[in-house]
């Protein structure tokens, strides 16, 4: 989505956000779902206006959800062995 964005491929940053959004949602990442469907949902103007706040949204959601999913998992196998 990112090098979508940056180079300027709208069309492939939509796509990309709705895959992302389901993924997203699927492992309860809301505010990642949120990023995904505001750029899957913006028009190219906005997209193009807004691409490196957008970018810098979604990367800095993008690593705090996989740091919760890494805790999670983490957890589940330290109770795994109890």
């Amino acid at each position: 989505i990112s090098l979508a964005l940056t180079q300027r491929s709208y069309e492939a940053a939509k796509d990309g956000a709705h895959a992302l959004k389901g993924g997203s949602a699927s492992v309860g990442a809301s505010q990642l779902t949120q990023i995904a469907t505001r750029i899957e949902k913006s028009s190219y103007d906005t997209l193009r206006l807004r691409s490196i706040q957008l970018i810098d949204d979604l990367n800095q959601s993008a690593t705090r959800a996989a740091s919760e999913v890494e805790r999670f998992l983490e957890h589940r196998k330290r109770n795994a062995g109890s």
